[in-house]
């Protein structure tokens, strides 16, 4: 089942509901989506094929989610020419809150409430403490960010922000909603909100992650592959990509064709700006793919496939990861063919702990 609906509703108006995680349905794909590129650009075809729209009404019932959909959905209302009405039917938490923020007015509906938290991560596998130190740090940039993005929707500073994240996950009904400026109405029936029981909240978060977990360790099993390290993006591509989808809040008009041809022309990169042109992304995203495409150009030289054959599936990190493997494969067939028999040789053992954890990163 789907994770969200859009269906057009009368005259250039659409109705979107959100009812689940954020990109939930694309368990276990998504494991090897931490781009959150699939479910954001399903939503966002989605919506894109109702036509022009003058009003999108979007309904919200979500535990949070994925971190780079959420932020890139955000971006998207944000920017849309249409005027957005959110509404929460239930509960918005996590990551729901910042894609709530994207409303032009935002809505509680009756016993509803909201949940907010610090980002956290699924951790699996053995790590040293200095890599401990460097996965917190990526936490902290990408709590940092979304700081930015509450701080542009609600008003408040970010001192009173941060001091908000630091109490834990904290829920509130309408009434404190709107004072924290997540809300702008309650419904104009409500006269007593009752908040959902926290205790029962949490324990569903928590069945979540440890379903993810399930599904992360069952694909490390089945991922037993030579590739090299380098093959797996580090987290630190992932929090720059989180951080200019932020970006293009500030400025989110849609990059010209020539801004996006230029951009690649510079980069070397002229084969992927048709593409990216028809896509109408803002110009912090083009920047963000281009220094993807980049990343994965000196990966692919690093490990000795052909990036051709991974630019072609550029917006679609599912496949481009699938075809690094299949070559990387095809790869050490061919050397143990040359040789005939095992042996102890050079090559290093991926670390795949180490995508587990970036790939399950939620706010």
């Amino acid at each position: 089942m789907q994770w969200f609906k859009a269906q057009a509703s009368g005259d250039r108006t659409a109705k979107v509901i959100i009812d689940r995680a954020i990109g939930s349905d694309w368990a276990p794909d998504w494991i090897s989506d931490f781009t959150g590129e699939k479910p954001a650009r399903e939503f966002i075809e989605a919506v894109e094929a109702l036509g022009e729209l003058d009003r999108i009404d979007l309904e919200i019932n979500s535990p949070g989610g994925d971190v780079a959909s959420g932020v890139r959905i955000m971006n998207y209302l944000k920017s849309h020419n249409a005027e957005v009405h959110v509404k929460v039917t239930g509960m918005a938490a996590s990551i729901a809150t910042i894609i709530m923020l994207a409303g032009d007015t935002r809505t509680m509906g009756i016993g509803t409430s909201v949940m907010t938290h610090r980002a956290s991560t699924l951790m699996v596998g053995f790590y040293s403490a200095k890599e401990m130190e460097e996965h917190s740090k990526g936490i902290g940039a990408i709590d940092a960010s979304l700081v930015e993005a509450y701080v542009a929707g609600t008003g408040k500073t970010a001192d009173e922000i941060n001091a908000l994240l630091d109490r834990g996950d904290v829920y509130m009904g309408a009434d404190e909603a709107i004072e924290w400026g997540l809300a702008t109405h309650k419904d104009a029936k409500l006269k007593a909100v009752a908040s959902a029981d926290p205790a029962q909240f949490k324990q569903q978060l928590e069945m979540q992650g440890q379903i993810r977990a399930a599904k992360a360790e069952a694909e490390a099993a089945t991922a037993l592959v030579t590739i090299k390290d380098e093959a797996i993006t580090a987290l630190g591509s992932q929090i720059d990509d989180i951080t200019s989808q932020l970006e293009a809040l500030r400025n989110p008009t849609a990059a010209t064709a020539d801004q996006v041809i230029d951009l690649c022309a510079t980069a070397g990169l002229e084969s992927l700006a048709v593409a990216m042109s028809k896509e109408k992304l803002p110009i912090a995203t083009v920047e963000a793919r281009i220094r993807m495409a980049k990343d994965v150009e000196d990966i692919a030289k690093a490990s000795g496939v052909d990036s051709e054959i991974m630019l072609k599936h550029l917006n679609d990190p599912t496949q481009m990861i699938r075809s690094a493997i299949a070559e990387a494969k095809a790869l050490a067939d061919k050397d143990l063919d040359h040789h005939h028999a095992p042996g102890p040789g050079n090559s290093k053992q991926p670390d795949f702990k180490k995508a587990y954890s970036q790939l399950n990163n939620q706010a």
